[in-house]
């Protein structure tokens, strides 16, 4: 036994160096890599072999038993390495396919706010992994910058090219200089622009009582707004018909019934998603239900339709205030006579809001005329430029992102079982898994990106480390105090006795 403690002792040190040798390298090489190596064949070979060596310790070291901080710190070991085998990607595969359990290591979601989600997929080859038996929803993204307070949004337009062809091949842009009051030209245009208000902290102002609307319009281009109340109609000439509103939804959702059927239901309180379900009545008598929704407009109409879309209130202006994060600016166009007067309101986390120029621009989106065919001459003088319609942009300014937040909703036959608002490091655990803050949809901020990872194994490691800590600061702490301590007491009674037998 006494030759094979230091055989033991140096192949576990052996083991260990090598193990902070491949740390390293997993560290400098990225997460995919270390991952795969850690998970390879000869990994996992010595990852058992490490395993019993610690084990094994136990019976060539027995005093380790009688020594609490030796104990706690092998045993401590032993666990994390324990832990980290029970939640490994072979650990998972073997339990699926020995004990039949759905559990898998990870993966990730994808999911827009207002929706639902429940399938894990890999990234590499978008192949679905699982499907967990609850549903992750996404009531809410945002997006937190730091403040760049007296920073000014930026004026901006972009404007489409055309080629020889008349097609559009390519578009411009370019940054508007501006001051409140001041008239400049628009660069790539012939118009001018005049900034007349500019709120650095606004919020958008509406008529009083101003509720959205359904939006119908006939075919001779008359238009109807149908209030979103139950029950409310309007009836058409162009097609002829009457127009009802059956029910609003202030989100809607769809489900599977268990005849198989698509039903529509109100999902409020997991996202916004409003919408209108409409009745057609024709005068044969006919009835045809459409949905006008507000995220997804035109979605849902058949050919001979009038158009109809879901119409939120139009803000008259804007005011002050001081809890905005955004600003609102009023702007007027020119050219050649014709005028226009609009308001910039962005939302909280709009990283931009653009005007469409086309009411100053009668000839937008016709192709330029060709060298050598009829028409007006001073049209044809006139680059392409000014041949489409531009849009004006007022951008936000660059400031990094201090931090993104999604609402998530976990969701078990259709009820509410938890809900947390996540960031970067701050997941929610629910039924074995943690959903962490991966990443977002960096166009527009409307879905977020959930890394799943399994606890499978996760206990073991805490306790693990809990042990190896305190029998680490036992070790190196508390016996030397206990020890110089009670050396002190020898001590002292030492010189006691001394003086007591002088005496």
């Amino acid at each position: 036994m006494k030759r094979l403690r230091p055989i033991v002792m140096w192949i576990s040190l052996a083991a260990m160096a090598v193990l902070a040798v491949l740390s390293i390298i997993g560290a400098y090489r990225g997460a995919e890599t270390a991952e795969a190596m850690f998970n390879s064949v000869p990994a996992i070979v010595y990852w058992i072999a490490l395993a019993l060596l610690l084990a094994a310790g136990f019976a060539v070291y027995p005093r380790l038993l009688k020594r609490p901080a030796g104990l706690a710190m092998h045993l401590g070991a032993l666990l994390i390495l324990a832990g980290g085998m029970w939640g490994s990607d072979l650990a998972h595969a073997l339990r699926r396919e020995w004990l039949g359990a759905e559990k898998v290591p990870g993966g990730f979601m994808a999911i827009p706010e207002g929706a639902r989600e429940n399938r894990l997929y890999d990234p590499k080859d978008r192949k679905i992994l699982a499907e967990l038996p609850f549903e992750v929803a996404l009531r809410d993204f945002r997006i937190e910058h730091y403040a760049t307070p007296g920073v000014r949004w930026h004026l901006a337009v972009v404007a489409p090219v055309y080629g020889g062809d008349g097609r559009i091949v390519d578009e411009r842009q370019a940054e508007v200089p501006w001051e409140v009051g001041d008239t400049v030209p628009l660069p790539l245009t012939r118009a001018e622009v005049t900034v007349l208000a500019y709120l650095p902290r606004a919020r958008p102002v509406y008529e009083e009582g101003a509720a959205p609307a359904v939006e119908i319009v006939e075919h001779s281009g008359k238009t109807h707004r149908l209030p979103v109340e139950d029950g409310a109609e309007v009836t058409l000439t162009q097609p002829p018909m009457t127009v009802r509103v059956v029910r609003h939804f202030a989100c809607l959702k769809v489900r599977r019934t268990e005849d198989g059927e698509m039903e529509p239901y109100e999902a409020e309180g997991e996202g916004i998603n409003p919408a209108v379900e409409l009745e057609f009545v024709r005068p044969d008598g006919t009835r045809e239900r459409r949905f006008a929704l507000a995220i997804a407009p035109g979605h849902g109409r058949h050919p001979g339709d009038p158009e109809f879309r879901y119409a939120f209130p139009r803000p008259t202006g804007a005011e002050k205030d001081p809890d905005s994060t955004v600003p609102a600016m009023r702007v007027r166009v020119t050219r050649a006579g014709r005028e226009m007067t609009r308001w910039f309101l962005p939302g909280a986390d709009d990283p931009y809001v653009s005007i469409d120029l086309a009411p100053i621009f009668p000839d937008a989106g016709a192709p330029p005329p060709q060298e050598g065919q009829g028409g007006d001459g001073a049209a044809a003088a006139e680059p392409a430029e000014d041949r489409a319609a531009p849009q004006l942009y007022l951008v936000r300014p660059t400031a990094p992102i201090r931090d993104y937040f999604s609402d998530l909703a976990i969701l078990e036959d259709g009820r509410t079982v938890a809900e947390k608002t996540i960031e970067v490091n701050d997941p929610l655990h629910w039924g074995g898994y943690h959903f962490y803050q991966a990443d977002y949809d960096h166009e527009a901020g409307r879905y977020t990106v959930l890394q799943v990872v399994s606890d499978s194994g996760l206990r073991l490691v805490w306790v693990g480390m809990v042990l190896l800590v305190a029998g680490t600061f036992w070790r190196f702490w508390g016996e030397p105090i206990l020890a110089k301590a009670e050396i002190g007491r020898g001590l002292a009674a030492s010189v006691t006795e001394r003086k007591s037998e002088e005496d």
